[in-house]
């Protein structure tokens, strides 16, 4: 049996930029990212019960946090993952309210000209999130930008920045505190938004192999019993 390649011309590479910007792989490059995050939060979870079953290594493990020695396991490229999890879920939810962003040859600017920005990806999106949920995007946001790929941020004031209350915080989102759960939730529910999106979607938004075009073969007389 012949083996058809697909004929990868420029009217499939169309096709397909089309077909991968439809809120369905928004909510399948989402997913992943949750997932990969749950992995690595489940495997160190794990691993912080049985650390924090001597007082001795805790207080070591507290200090040499403190001193900027170790950081809490590897909680933050955990974190990386969800915020890119809630950036995708979130344009996700644009394209899949106005289909008409879909364009062939680039995205559109409010899904590429935001800079990881996800208080302005909402609010140019017209999602509707209460404040809580806001200043957690913002936490998520520096996580993208630096907290989860770099030791510092480009700027001095980006490491604590003051929030409209006039309050100092850590830009990233807390250890101990409950911005981890609160992530989880947050991302749940865009997934919920998300998900009625993608109805009747389904079958268009498959990747299409372009086959080569069959050759017909000869059917070959049998021969005549005289």
């Amino acid at each position: 049996m012949a083996i058809r390649f697909p004929i990868f011309d420029d009217q499939y590479v169309e096709r397909q930029f089309i077909q991968l910007q439809r809120p369905l792989f928004w909510w399948k490059k989402a997913r992943d990212l949750a997932e990969a995050a749950e992995i690595i939060l489940r495997s160190h979870d794990r691993t912080k019960q049985d650390q924090e079953k001597g007082r001795r290594y805790r207080r070591m493990i507290m200090r040499g946090i403190w001193q900027g020695i170790i950081h809490p396991l590897n909680y933050e490229p955990a974190h990386l993952l969800y915020a890119l999890a809630v950036e995708n879920t979130l344009k996700g939810i644009i394209v899949g309210c106005d289909n008409n962003l879909i364009s062939p040859k680039k995205l559109a600017s409010i899904i590429k000209d935001t800079r990881h920005d996800l208080r302005r990806i909402c609010q140019d999106g017209k999602i509707d999130l209460p404040a809580s949920d806001l200043a957690l995007l913002d936490k998520l946001t520096a996580t993208i930008k630096w907290v989860g790929r770099y030791p510092a941020p480009f700027q001095e004031k980006d490491l604590m920045p003051v929030d409209p209350a006039g309050k100092r915080d850590y830009a990233g989102l807390s250890y101990w505190g409950t911005d981890r759960e609160d992530t989880r939730e947050l991302y749940r529910r865009l997934d919920a938004m998300l998900k009625p999106l993608l109805r009747d979607m389904y079958s268009e938004d498959v990747l299409v192999m372009p086959e080569r075009p069959r050759r017909h073969k000869r059917k070959r007389s049998k021969p005549v019993e005289q």
